[in-house]
């Protein structure tokens, strides 16, 4: 591009597009190295012997049992986004592309997999503009929100731990407690403000945008629709939560159950926060370590423990990157044979 054609309105998105996609890429490879390091660190903590010992001691039956439950929660991710967009004739497919799109999201840094979805699944044709979706998307998540808190409430009432992570959380209840009262508050008050907000028809991009929201948000109007969507959301986080508790007991945590339940929501409490490197390397064995050891799990054992579970999530992650490709090969496959 010449000095000349750069001073155009064209050079200069072009400019900023490239400037975004250096950055972008640059962000990727930064927490790629800084997961690496941190991996090397943990790992530096124990000798190859203690990871052998608890790793060859595992109980197949809970480890099954894990894997399993984070299949399904795949499945039930599926059934919660028919609700607003229904797949008729097409849930395979759909199911194919939530389970490809899990690996997406599992090697995507700072929880960036979102747009991936919004992306793919629009191209899809399983939902109609980015715009529109949104507003759903949204609900879909301040509803996982909910359904986790009421998950840590149980946590918090179920089982206390001899370490001072339930000390921790306990001193948090409250922030995590009232962040949902207000998202509820939110989502049940749509119906009463957003019909009210005019956007006059118009040429005008923004504002063609703002409409297609507001007919998203139109989706997700009504009490029902918010009791459907957080009972599927409980369900998902019992499937999620249960299999790394499973997960921890296959490994011989020393924790009991209702420990190993405590700890399991309260990674999945840290793993909302956007930290999170490509593959969650490092900094998913770092959190997992680090809860364990403020439950009074020995540095060692933890460690081990916390490589251990990095093993059967990337089985499940496997195992859904394998459902989604071959389901959605099939159908391509299908749909080119009747062409």
């Amino acid at each position: 591009m010449n000095f000349k054609n750069a001073l155009t309105p064209e050079g200069k998105n072009k400019i900023t597009l490239n400037k975004k996609t250096i950055w972008s890429k640059l962000r990727i490879w930064i927490m790629l190295i800084a997961g690496i390091i941190l991996f090397i660190f943990i790992i530096h903590q124990i000798s190859l012997e203690e990871f052998i010992e608890v790793f060859s001691r595992v109980k197949i039956g809970f480890f099954l049992a894990a894997v399993l439950l984070g299949v399904c929660a795949t499945v039930l991710k599926t059934i919660r986004f028919e609700y607003f967009f229904p797949a008729l004739g097409r849930w395979l497919k759909l199911y194919g592309t939530f389970a490809f799109l899990r690996v997406v999201y599992y090697i995507l840094p700072f929880n960036t997999g979102e747009i991936a979805y919004l992306s793919v699944l629009k191209r899809s044709g399983f939902s109609p503009t980015i715009s529109e979706t949104t507003p759903a998307w949204v609900f879909l998540r301040a509803t996982d929100v909910v359904a986790l808190t009421i998950w840590f409430i149980i946590a918090m009432n179920f089982g206390h731990l001899t370490g001072n992570l339930y000390g921790k959380m306990y001193s948090l209840r409250w922030l995590i407690i009232s962040i949902s009262i207000t998202l509820i508050i939110l989502l049940l008050s749509f119906p009463f403000w957003v019909p009210r907000i005019y956007i006059k028809s118009s040429e005008n991009w923004f504002l063609q945008r703002l409409q297609l929201f507001q007919i998203g948000l139109s989706r997700v109007f009504g009490i029902d629709k918010f009791i459907r969507t957080l009972i599927n959301a409980f369900l998902i986080w019992f499937a999620l939560i249960f299999s790394e508790v499973f997960a921890q007991l296959a490994f011989n945590s020393p924790l009991d159950i209702s420990q190993c339940f405590l700890t399991s929501v309260t990674v999945y409490c840290v793993s909302l926060l956007p930290i999170n490197a490509p593959l969650s390397i490092g900094t998913g064995e770092a959190v997992w370590s680090g809860v364990m050891i403020m439950a009074g799990v020995n540095t060692g054992l933890a460690i081990s423990i916390a490589l251990s579970l990095r093993v059967v999530s990337m089985l499940i992650v496997m195992i859904d990157g394998l459902i989604g490709f071959s389901l959605l090969n099939f159908h391509r496959n299908e749909s080119e044979s009747v062409f």
